[in-house]
């Protein structure tokens, strides 16, 4: 069959994490989730493609511009609760050119039943669909039931059936996915030149931080075998000229000798890459930083979240700011750049602790800092408490999802979009901090980067309300 997968253009992420200004300004990291489907889908013979709408800018019209010309029998989309609308969009455009619309991605383990409300939604994806598209598929063309498909999606008579979701419990299973399929250089960050290539080598993560949606597939680890995951970045190396590697892993510190086995590999096969991944901070030793380093690791991600103790259990990070320290300190002894994150305006936080935490940041020394406002996302602890608090509306999501209201959901904190702002800028403005970023400035294009990364802070400003 000629099938389209497509990440859909952002319409509006009312309630993200981020001030749209910001957003446009670190970069864009390539559709993982899609090049497996797709390289999944050519193992069994279909005529495949993607388009990534937000990679390429596209606009509805252009989106349906390309629908046309590919011909695609069957569409799939893939779909997170922030930008349900976009997904909605792409689905209805597709609908109308007569092809068999597929919803998989995060949104469906929240809302499966919402999102087949649409009558131009004809099936979905509940959990991992490497296995469960291709076997819906099947049963599309070759006739049968649904029933039996793990992870599918579907109507019987007037009722919304909704299987088991789907797992690939063997990732070594799965090919090398489809990246011939995507504009490779359209994808970049910050701290990274044009090309730049995403993988992973553990599926799942056994925290459960209070801001974060997991489903119960996430407590089941999988790993990749070391050889394979290097077998990978060689292909993108040899092929596609790859030297920046992004892992998307939620933490690849999970296991420290799986991780300490892929970068031996990197070492023995002498592959001069860059690589930088999210990783905690209660996972990282000196031992284990210097073999990453010297395999290519240029930068660690660390969800810091908070500079105060109380807020970091109230979140049920598991962490300490002890240990965040010691983290950030030996990246920094190492030479390995790092990124913190933060949340500013959590459930229970004061204006005292919110200094705290800006002032922390200043203190660990990390080599970027991103801040984002509290957001209860569906289905996490954060949202949970919200509603019982009284500041959010149970149904919030539902309807969003629904299409029933577009209002942004409101700050748990009195001013969290201003302290926001005030924490970027007093962190990325401070003199010490501009002059010793302005002597890595090497050639124009990074000098334009970083004038178009202030440009941003300047602008930035959050529409959303306490």
């Amino acid at each position: 069959m000629r099938v389209l997968l497509i990440r859909p253009r952002i319409i509006e992420y009312i309630s993200s994490q981020s001030a749209e200004s910001f957003e446009k300004a670190i970069g864009l990291v390539l559709p993982l989730g899609l090049v497996y489907l797709a390289a999944s889908l050519e193992q069994k013979k279909h005529a495949v493609s993607i388009l990534d709408c937000e990679a390429l800018g596209l606009s509805k019209d252009e989106i349906r511009d390309e629908i046309i010309k590919r011909q695609p029998q069957v569409v799939g989309i893939s779909a997170v609760t922030t930008n349900i609308r976009g997904a909605l969009e792409a689905a209805k455009i597709a609908k109308e050119y007569g092809a068999i619309t597929i919803i998989g991605g995060p949104h469906m383990m929240i809302f499966p039943r919402e999102t087949l409300s649409y009558d131009f939604i004809d099936y979905g994806i509940v959990g991992e669909g490497e296995y469960a598209l291709n076997e819906l598929l099947f049963t599309l063309e070759k006739g049968g039931n649904f029933r039996n498909i793990r992870g599918a999606i579907y109507r019987d008579n007037n009722e919304i059936v909704v299987n088991e979701p789907a797992i690939v419990k063997d990732l070594d299973q799965l090919p090398i996915p489809a990246y011939h399929l995507l504009p490779l250089e359209r994808y970049e960050m910050p701290n990274t030149g044009k090309k730049l290539a995403s993988l992973i080598t553990i599926r799942g993560c056994p925290f459960k931080c209070g801001f974060c949606y997991r489903s119960p597939l996430s407590f089941f680890i999988r790993k990749r075998n070391p050889i394979k995951v290097v077998d990978e970045i060689e292909y993108l190396y040899r092929t596609y000229g790859i030297r920046d590697i992004n892992f998307v892993n939620e933490s690849i510190t999970l296991d420290k000798q799986h991780l300490v086995s892929i970068c031996q590999e990197i070492i023995r096969r002498d592959l001069k890459i860059e690589w930088q991944s999210p990783a905690r901070v209660d996972q990282v030793d000196e031992s284990l930083l210097k073999i990453m380093k010297e395999s290519g690791c240029r930068t660690l991600r660390f969800g810091v979240e908070s500079g105060n103790d109380e807020i970091l259990r109230i979140i049920n990070k598991k962490t300490t700011l002890l240990k965040i320290e010691k983290a950030f300190f030996l990246c920094n002894k190492i030479g390995i750049d790092t990124v913190a994150y933060f949340i500013i305006g959590y459930l229970g936080e004061t204006e005292a602790t919110i200094k705290q935490t800006i002032a922390f940041s200043k203190k660990i020394r990390p080599t970027y800092a991103a801040f984002f406002p509290a957001t209860p996302m569906p289905q996490t602890a954060l949202f949970e408490s919200s509603v019982r608090a009284g500041l959010i509306d149970k149904e919030y999501w539902r309807d969003f999802t629904l299409s029933r209201r577009s209002d942004g959901l409101p700050f748990l904190v009195p001013e969290a979009g201003d302290w926001v702002v005030k924490a970027y800028r007093t962190f990325y403005f401070r003199p010490i901090y501009i002059l010793k970023n302005l002597r890595k400035i090497s050639s124009w294009k990074s000098f334009k980067k970083y004038c178009l990364g202030a440009l941003a802070l300047l602008k930035m400003r959050f529409k959303r309300k306490a």
